[in-house]
């Protein structure tokens, strides 16, 4: 598969998993070996159920495409995830405050397919907007 191919599947991956939570086609989106987040999601029924339970934490959760950088087998993708915690995500208490903050996530196709995903968070962001940390000083 070509570059614009595999952006094309991940844009998909993104609508249609990610912020639709529509598995009926992820056959045609990852690869039969997929796995991500360092191993600890090794098939797409851990994944549908890993974000099934971050839709309960935060019901309004968007993941905005904001760029693609493709090279070979590789596409990255930069997004802007935003929602509402009413689940106490991260592991806390739910503070019904709205997160903003960017992901960046490389992803490695096979077959024109999704075999791994490695995402990156802006967590320290997502903390400080949920209360949980105090904001960085201004610099001037």
């Amino acid at each position: 598969m070509g570059i614009e191919e595999n952006k094309a599947t991940v844009k998909r991956y993104i609508k249609e998993i990610m912020n639709d939570l529509n598995y009926s086609h992820s056959d045609e989106l990852a690869h039969q070996g997929f796995f991500g987040m360092g191993g600890k999601i090794t098939s797409m029924e851990e994944h549908e159920k890993l974000f099934r339970s971050q839709r309960e934490k935060i019901p309004d959760l968007e993941n905005r495409l904001v760029e693609m950088i493709a090279e070979g087998d590789k596409v990255v993708a930069i997004s802007m995830v935003s929602g509402t915690d009413v689940g106490g995500y991260f592991s806390n208490p739910p503070t019904n405050k709205k997160i903003n903050v960017k992901v960046i996530a490389v992803y490695t196709l096979t077959d024109g397919k999704i075999a791994k995903g490695e995402i990156l968070s802006d967590l320290l962001t997502g903390y400080q907007q949920l209360g949980f940390y105090p904001p960085l000083p201004e610099n001037k």
